[in-house]
């Protein structure tokens, strides 16, 4: 938290790039760039396509974790069953 260390921001100017990463304390993994805005219907699209392999890849015994931050399209409802679906890949943390 030094304040050398850190820079404000402001969102919604300038040119843009979606991307979605994922890190563990074992290893760096993919950015992945995302060809549309995440929202409740193209977020699952991500996890089906590459959430689960690197899951499975890093954490065959599903003892992985993912967190999730305060996005809206976390919390949607069909995110939420999607994940259920596969909990003995991973744990939640809410």
């Amino acid at each position: 938290m030094d304040l050398s260390c850190q820079m404000t921001t402001v969102q919604g100017s300038g040119g843009e790039i979606m991307v979605w990463g994922m890190f563990s304390w074992s290893t760096m993994n993919l950015l992945i760039t995302v060809d549309t805005t995440l929202n409740s219907t193209a977020y699952p699209n991500v996890v089906a396509d590459h959430v689960h392999s690197l899951i499975a890849i890093l954490f065959p015994y599903g003892d992985g974790h993912i967190q999730w931050d305060t996005a809206p399209y976390h919390r949607a409802l069909s995110v939420t069953n999607r994940f259920e679906e596969h909990r003995s890949e991973f744990n939640l943390l809410r």
